[in-house]
Order: structure tokens, then C-alpha cells, then sequence
């Protein structure tokens, strides 16, 4: 959920449709969750960018775009912001019943444990995701905390654009990390067939990532660089990433 997708754009290649009454048609647009608004089409230039930095780490994934007011909430990858809509999600804990991973961006306050920050401070089942840049170094801007496990880039991103069919931006944000960890647990989830697990998806994530990678972290943020597993020490070369089954079952 987010502001909206150009779902129109070259990127999605015909993977990205609308949503609506919790079935997902791929034809839109819909927009269940939008007060004074028409179409499903992203016309704050968020929305668009979150989903394809999903979709361009998990080649082939479905994108279901769910447009809600104001910045929001893609698997489903929550990002950033403070929402009703939202909250009533977390506190009912129905996408984490129902087998769906919950990421969230952390935020850019660049503060730590940000009480306001809802998804982030006030529910277990969310996996918020901090910033980093491409020389891995922590992003000032980033919150950051115990509540949040995974790092991941986020700064200067290409990104698919809301205004043409082919526009490509840079942005920055944990906006573009959320997403980011959201296409590898869809990874994850598709090479084992396991749609229903978010306990054991979430310890693939965890045990995948790269300890100690990010310099400037503070001190109470988990130093741990968000990866697909391939580069992990001490995985065994016949798995694409620790944990995995040696046979795919699809």
C-alpha cells in the first residue's frame, strides 16, 4: 500500500494491476482505501519507486497496488508515515496471521526507537528496515534502534518515476531499503513454496544478512546489511542462501 502506482509504467512489464475487495484483478484501477481521490495512479512520485525497487529484486513477482492517502503503506511492504488505516492492520496482526511479512521503513528522523513512529515501536511482527548508502556507511537521516533488525541502500536509488512511462529518478529514503528486504523474502518464500510462515522467512532473512558490513552504525542499531544470501560466509554452494532446501520444490 502506498500512494499510488503508475502501473502503466514500462517497468512493471504488465505485473502491476489494482486491487479490489481483497482480490487482486491486475486490470485497476481501484482504490478502496482513498477519500476524495480518483484512480489508483501515484501522483505523489512514491509509490511508483517503492514498487519497482520490489519488483526489480524479485524479477517476475506480482505487484497488487493498494493506493491509501498520504504516504503509506508493497508482499506487503508498509512505508513509512502514520495512518489509521494502518494501525488498525498492525493491531488486529491479520497480515502476520495470514502468512504475509510486514516491512516497514524506519523513517528519516535520523531518530532512535521513535516512539512516534508507530509500525516500528509498537508491534513484534513488523520488520522495520534502516538505511544505508552505497559505500556502506549508515544514513544519518535513518532511525534506527533495536526494534529495527536489517539495514539495507537507500540513498540516491534509481527508481521507476510517476511521470511517463519511462521516467527514471534518484531518491533516497528508508522508503527504497523496505522494499528492498520486502523482494528478498518474496524470494525466499517463492524458491520454498512456503506462503504461510513468517516466523521461518524472517529467520532466512536474519541468518542471510551480513554482520558488521556498515560503519557509523549507533550503537544500538543491529549492525546486519540485508542480502539474498549468495555472498553469505559459510553457505553451502549447492544452496542459493542459508537455509535454503537443496531441492526447489517448484
Amino acid at each position: 500500500m502506498d500512494s499510488g502506482i503508475r502501473i502503466s509504467h514500462k517497468i512493471f512489464n504488465d505485473l502491476a494491476g489494482g486491487f479490489t475487495g481483497g482480490v487482486a484483478n491486475f486490470i485497476g484501477p481501484h482504490k478502496p482505501y482513498v477519500n476524495g481521490d480518483t484512480g489508483d495512479d501515484d501522483k505523489m512520485n512514491h509509490g511508483t519507486g517503492t514498487a519497482s525497487v520490489a519488483l526489480t529484486h524479485a524479477e517476475g513477482a506480482n505487484i497488487v497496488n493498494v493506493k491509501i492517502w498520504g504516504y503509506g503503506v508493497t508482499e506487503v511492504n508498509i512505508l513509512g508515515g502514520k495512518g489509521q488505516l494502518k494501525s488498525q492492520l498492525i493491531e488486529k496482526d491479520s497480515l502476520y496471521e495470514a502468512g504475509i511479512p510486514f516491512i516497514a521503513a524506519a523513517g528519516n528522523e535520523g531518530h532512535e526507537d521513535d516512539p512516534n513512529f508507530d509500525m516500528c515501536s509498537h508491534t513484534p511482527h513488523v520488520i522495520c528496515v534502516a538505511a544505508c548508502t552505497r559505500d556502506y556507511e549508515f544514513w544519518g537521516k535513518s532511525n534506527y534502534g533495536s526494534r529495527v533488525p536489517v539495514i539495507a541502500p537507500s540513498v540516491k536509488i534509481p527508481v521507476a518515476g510517476n511521470e511517463s512511462d519511462t521516467s527514471v529518478i534518484a531518491l533516497s529514503g528508508t522508503s527504497y531499503a523496505a522494499p528492498l528486504v520486502a523482494a528478498i523474502m518474496a524470494n525466499f518464500i517463492s524458491y520454498e513454496g512456503v506462503n504461510n510462515n513468517v516466523p521461518l522467512m524472517t529467520s532466512r532473512l536474519i541468518s542471510n544478512t551480513l554482520s558488521g558490513a556498515i560503519t557509523k552504525v549507533p550503537e544500538s542499531q543491529p549492525n546486519r546489511l540485508a542480502l539474498t544470501g549468495l555472498g553469505v560466509f559459510g553457505k553451502d554452494p549447492q544452496r542459493p542462501y542459508l537455509g535454503a532446501p537443496l531441492t526447489h520444490p517448484n
